[in-house]
């Protein structure tokens, strides 16, 4: 993120006597976006401010100086008209906000669709999205099975075909990959190749094994 002037204000006046949970969730309050351990961690190092707690935890038994007071009491009264004049409005999103509804789609970084299956707040990074290929194979073949991964027989990955989307064992996807096939017959052909290539490896390693 881009740290602003109005950013450091507000961690100077908020960071002394709070715990890093807390001043997590006042940035949070006021700005519209959470920040991480790390991020509070090394702001912290780099305006040379203490928060006063061990580890950005208080003590058991010892509890925050300003626990339960808002930062509009407890900020001097220019700091907080600085924050007020750009404060995070209720009902706002913030600049790095999914935008997308639930059925939207999206390009991830390694080139697969993804499509919004669900709106808010995310426990899981990325619970909100799944890959196309895998919906569109769980709606045609059924769940995904176990160990597996599904594979564009065509190497398409716009091809979304239930025909094209085969379900490969990551025992044997690494030399698979490397196999020139081009439609799903191919791909099967790969697919026992590999699966023939590892029980022979298998046996050869189990048969020297037992003459050491």
């Amino acid at each position: 993120m881009r740290w602003t002037e109005e950013h450091d204000d507000f961690l100077r006046e908020c960071i002394p006597g709070r715990s890093q949970a807390e001043i997590a969730r006042a940035f949070e309050e006021r700005f519209g976006f959470a920040l991480t351990v790390s991020q509070i961690k090394n702001r912290k190092h780099k305006l040379g401010i203490k928060s006063g707690t061990v580890g950005g935890r208080f003590q058991k038994g010892v509890p925050a100086k300003n626990k339960g007071v808002k930062w509009d009491v407890w900020m001097p009264a220019e700091s907080q008209e600085r924050c007020r004049a750009t404060q995070f409005k209720k009902g706002h999103l913030p600049w790095n906000a999914d935008k997308l509804k639930v059925g939207d789609t999206r390009r991830s970084r390694d080139g697969y669709i993804q499509v919004k299956v669900k709106a808010g707040h995310q426990d899981v990074p990325n619970e909100n999205y799944r890959y196309a290929h895998h919906l569109v194979y769980e709606a045609h073949h059924g769940p995904i099975p176990e160990g597996c991964n599904v594979v564009f027989a065509d190497g398409n990955r716009e091809n979304l075909d239930p025909d094209n989307l085969v379900a490969v064992p990551r025992t044997v996807w690494g030399k698979v990959r490397r196999m020139n096939y081009r439609d799903r017959e191919t791909l099967m052909v790969c697919v026992g190749i590999a699966k023939l290539r590892r029980k022979a490896y298998r046996l050869e390693r189990g048969t020297r094994c037992a003459r050491s």
